[in-house]
């Protein structure tokens, strides 16, 4: 990575998306302030693999890698804004106003003022004190000899002199000079904490800057004896550990902090460690893609033919309106020019026929704008549903779904484009048309009338360039704006259930107040710019027409000079709408390309489709998986360490253990749901690439409680994905999910919709759904079961795990589950504990050692059970049928479950 060394004044904003997006945003924003841009869609994906969003450790690795000489550090709050340290520019951890760590970036100070970026609200000016009064204050453990070297260090020396100074103590040099004297700890930590506390009584107002400040400074470094230092302990930023001898526990403010672009390894310092994948930090440092090239280059799959008489259209229908002008100034010559009645009518028809003329031309050229930006749309649209499938799982867990809703709905906005820029287009032509006309009828003026057009173009191109930045943020508020509404009405009956409509109240507030002010700065420049035009150009006017009147004898001509030079303002106004509006639609275009990517060109059609080797239906071979030194990250976390795994093709292999131990990520890892940080993964001898994960989802069976039901038919449901199934009959497909019950309690049968995310039936009866569902795909060769029968009676789970155990026998399958008992007849068991394989063999091996994991869980299991149905004090109800009976608890056994009636489900309470 080579990039441009200049470094902006301004620190260009990113809106974060969603709440876990203020680490990416803020690595973003702060490299585009180093002059290099990075792609946003790609390091949020990056984000959630190797890269932790919510660690400064690993934004700190990231920068490194990508060329950055950053380094975390921790300094005293008061520190950070103290030039001499030189701390910024930064990515810091602030508090958010629920009191939750957020980072935001500190780009520059300038007197009382810091410039920040916070992804949360934008880019703006604070005061130093308010800023303080946010940043997030963490203590650790340092010790004693490091904390003192760093005291020691210019930056340091040369903050405690400017702190000094900035209080009024005209010996700050030596006051620093002897506390360093003192070759431990103390006398410096004692001096930072009385320049804190007397800075404190400066803004109490109880002292004042200068002598009387100083003074008070000496007589609290003065004691030398610690237990009298009259010094609060709120005030210091190092006070002895009293777990730990030797070490001190230090208060201050966590920050990133960068220094330039990294030319090589500083002297004895090792290269930075390498934490992305060459592929993603190739893309992530790519070229960004401009909405503006994209739509032209989607724009010239099509003739340039029709564009072109458009544009000749306009033309024609632009100076027209010079030649209606100069007609309508002629009508007023009628009666001294034609005498006769006839002669008047001709020329009134004349007249008639040209103004129709102009607006006949209007109708192809509507009609071709709109058919260009119908265009525009529709291949927006085609390569967007086009990207989805090759987008990563985790992408979208990670992503806001209303925002993506609302980028999609958006892509309408393409209609308008077109029309938006023929109607810009128009106005400059008529400018340049009027600005001709006018120095031909005032050629003496023609200084004032070039200042007057260029008034008016100018100051609109110059708006709409300031105009995209507020018109995106805006944007990215509404779109959060939109996904509380949608968890609101998502979970409006959980929040009423629960009281919580104040808490949501004020959590909507937040986000309103953070839409309106960014809605209230893009009117105030809109107005400002616009208020600015009319004043300079109805200014300009006046003088225009002053000095035509004083200059020339021509009266004749008056009334069109004055009638010209009033269009400038009006032009101007409507140029200023279309300033407002562009940067809204292209704002939409880019928004909608930080999904997709950049548009490639289609490429050629091959002479014969080539097409990949799929397995036929009746192939009963299953795949070989193999897992090395696997890792996954994500979310702060490690979520699996050091996995390695050898699953032979068509063997049963049972995947157990406590909750959040990392079961699901690790079958999820074959679902493409997430990439590995670092080990590799190999299914059928080949790396599992995002090209391989595609294939494998071919021939992939997927029963988990997570997958969606639509608001469909239930045999639409069932053969979703499955519309070329032939390997397995509905029927039979029904019966081994146990649905036919299910099917004789609908309504309509196969036709009965089952209502928005499954709704109108419950939740185990949705779980047979999908089981169906995967029951009726054809050519698996992979079978991934987590948490199959969730909402299930036990008996039920047995039968219909042995059901899909006997249909996918010779395939490899994959079961995730919570039911010990039911996995001691699997070829093998993982035993997953804190994202580690802890145990992994066949059933019988590992019950065999009484004391291994399996074994306690299994007697876990069954103790629990035995415990639940058995105990005395429990009372058993049975629901069936729509009635409630009660019945006596079963009587311990072996194996102690309660066997239910037909349909019937137990209670226990």
């Amino acid at each position: 990575m080579t990039p441009p060394r200049r470094r902006r004044s301004i620190i260009p904003e990113v809106i974060q998306i969603s709440a876990t997006d203020c680490g990416p945003a803020s690595l973003k924003s702060l490299f585009a302030g180093m002059g290099a841009e990075l792609n946003y869609r790609v390091l949020r994906e990056v984000c959630q693999t190797d890269v932790d969003g919510t660690s400064i450790v690993t934004l700190d690795e990231v920068a490194n890698q990508l060329g950055l000489d950053a380094e975390q550090v921790m300094l005293p709050l008061d520190h950070v804004v103290v030039p001499e340290a030189k701390a910024l520019p930064a990515i810091i951890v602030t508090l958010s106003a629920g009191g939750r760590p957020h980072f935001v970036v500190l780009w520059n100070r300038v007197g009382p003022f810091i410039q920040v970026m916070d992804p949360a609200a934008g880019r703006h000016w604070t005061r130093i004190s308010t800023l303080l009064s946010h940043l997030y204050q963490h203590t650790t453990s340092v010790p004693a000899t490091g904390w003192r070297e760093w005291a020691g260090s210019e930056e340091a020396v040369a903050t405690f002199e400017r702190r000094l100074l900035n209080l009024g103590a005209t010996q700050a040099r030596a006051l620093v000079a002897r506390a360093l004297k003192d070759p431990g700890y103390l006398s410096i930590a004692r001096l930072d904490a009385a320049c804190r506390a007397s800075e404190a009584m400066i803004r109490a107002g109880a002292v004042r800057r200068g002598r009387m400040a100083a003074g008070l400074l000496q007589s609290m470094i003065a004691k030398d004896d610690s237990s009298e230092v009259p010094i609060p302990a709120a005030y210091w930023s190092v006070r002895p550990n009293p777990e730990v001898e030797g070490e001190l526990s230090m208060t201050g403010a966590v920050l990133m902090r960068v220094r330039g672009w990294r030319e090589a390894p500083r002297e004895g310092e090792d290269a930075p460690r390498a934490v992305l994948a060459s592929d993603l930090a190739t893309e992530l440092i790519a070229k960004q893609v401009s909405p503006a090239r994209t739509l032209l280059r989607l724009r010239g799959e099509d003739s340039w033919v029709v564009p072109g008489l458009i544009a000749v259209g306009l033309v024609f229908a632009t100076f027209g309106r010079i030649l209606q002008s100069l007609m309508l100034r002629g009508v007023l010559d009628l009666g001294r020019d034609l005498g006769t009645f006839a002669q008047r009518a001709t020329g009134m028809a004349v007249l008639a026929g040209v103004a129709l003329c102009f607006m006949l031309i209007q109708i192809p050229i509507s009609l071709g704008l709109l058919g260009i930006g119908r265009r525009l749309e529709v291949r927006l649209r085609k390569a967007y549903f086009e990207k989805l499938p090759e987008m990563e799982d985790r992408y979208f867990q990670s992503r806001l779904a209303s925002d993506m809703a609302s980028r999609t709905h958006n892509i309408q906005a393409m209609r308008s484009l077109p029309p938006l820029l023929a109607q810009a287009l128009v106005l400059s032509l008529e400018v340049a048309s009027i600005t001709a006309a006018l120095i031909w009828a005032a050629p003496h003026a023609w200084r004032i009338v070039l200042a007057l057009a260029a008034v008016t173009l100018l100051v609109p191109l110059v708006a709409q360039k300031l105009l995209f930045e507020p018109d995106l943020r805006v944007q990215m508020h509404a779109g959060a704006l939109s996904g509380f509404t949608l968890n609101a009405l998502v979970g409006l009956t959980p929040i009423r259930i629960h009281g919580a409509e104040r808490s949501l109240r004020r959590a909507q507030e937040t986000l309103l107040v953070s839409w309106s002010k960014a809605r209230y700065w893009l009117q105030t420049l809109s107005v400002g710019f616009e208020g600015g035009l009319m004043l300079g150009s109805y200014g300009l006017v006046m003088l225009l027409v002053y000095s035509y009147l004083a200059g020339t004898d021509r009266a004749s001509l008056v009334l069109l000079v004055v009638y010209w030079a009033l269009r400038f303002p009006i032009l101007g106004q409507r140029l200023m709408m279309l300033s407002r509006a562009f940067p809204n639609a292209m704002n939409r275009v880019r928004r909608l390309l930080d999904v997709i990517g950049d548009i490639k060109e289609p490429p050629a059609r091959p002479e014969a489709p080539v097409q990949e080797p799929v397995a036929p239906a009746d192939a009963a071979s299953g795949v070989s998986i193999v897992m090395e030194k696997v890792r996954v990250k994500g979310g702060g976390h490690t979520i699996l360490d050091k996995v390695s795994l050898n699953i032979a093709p068509g063997e049963h292999v049972a995947v157990v253990g406590v909750s959040g131990a990392g079961k699901s990520t690790l079958v999820g890892l074959l679902l493409g749901w997430l990439r590995p940080a670092r080990g590799e993964i190999k299914v059928d001898g080949q790396v599992l690439d995002q090209a391989a994960v595609e294939r494998l989802r071919r021939t992939t069976a997927w029963v988990d409680p997570a997958i969606s039901l639509w608001n469909q038919s239930l045999i639409d449901n069932l053969r979703y994905g499955n519309d070329g199934a032939h390997g397995w009959s509905l029927s039979g497909a029904l019966k081994s999910a146990e649905m036919l019950d299910i099917l004789e309690a609908l309504p309509d049968g196969l036709q009965t919709s089952l209502g928005e995310g499954g709704g109108l039936v419950s939740g185990g009866q949705g779980q047979r759904v999908r089981l169906a569902r995967a029951m009726l795909r054809s050519g698996v060769r992979l079978a991934i079961l987590d948490e199959p029968f969730r909402g299930l009676d036990r008996d039920r789970r047995a039968r219909l795990l042995a059901e899909s155990r006997r249909l996918w026998a010779d395939i490899t399958l994959l079961c995730v589950t919570h039911d010990v008992e039911h996995t001691q007849e699997f070829d093998r068991v993982l035993v997953i504990e804190n994202g580690r394989i802890l145990e992994n063999g066949p059933p019988k091996e590992l019950l065999a050692n009484k004391e291994s994991r399996y074994a306690v869980l299994l007697r876990a299991d069954q103790e629990n059970r035995t415990l639940l149905w058995g105990g005395g004090r429990w009372r058993h109800w049975w629901l069936s049928d729509g009635q409630l009976v009660e019945r006596p608890a079963p009587k311990p056994v072996e194996t102690p479950v309660a066997e239910p009636a037909a349909g019937g489900l137990e209670l226990a309470g």
